[in-house]
């Protein structure tokens, strides 16, 4: 990333993405639903405030007004093509979290589109 555009995105508040949790899976079960639990307990452990989500694109979703000034990260958790795989993920994970996310529904929000076919499990902290 260039310094104007790491300076541009600083500056306007969008969040940067982290991919450092990032696996890619097909596979819908509790190892799967234990990895994401542990994910998002150890961005707990460092940020106060937390959002769940889904989408297919993660570059634009981040340039949505609605996280911008409000996280700093987002945290990248799970890299899928099973679009109902990522979906189930996020449902239980809000649900799982949520006196700790900032989510306002508890239901999974609306139908992802995605230019390559994979689908993203996220979270954005502050």
């Amino acid at each position: 990333m260039g310094l104007f555009r790491f300076l541009g995105n600083l500056f306007l508040g969008k969040p940067r993405i982290d991919q450092r949790f990032l696996k890619n899976t097909n596979r819908d079960n509790n190892n799967t639903y234990n990895y994401v639990c542990n994910c998002i307990q150890d961005i707990l452990d460092e940020y106060k405030s937390i959002k769940i989500g889904k989408t297919g694109n993660p570059k634009n979703r981040i340039t949505q007004k609605d996280y911008n000034g409000q996280y700093s990260k987002m945290f990248l958790i799970l890299k899928s093509k099973k679009r109902s795989l990522i979906s189930n993920m996020e449902r239980e994970s809000i649900r799982e979290y949520d006196f700790y996310n900032d989510n306002i529904s508890m239901l999974s929000g609306g139908r992802m589109s995605s230019p390559d076919g994979y689908y993203y499990l996220y979270v954005v902290a502050d």
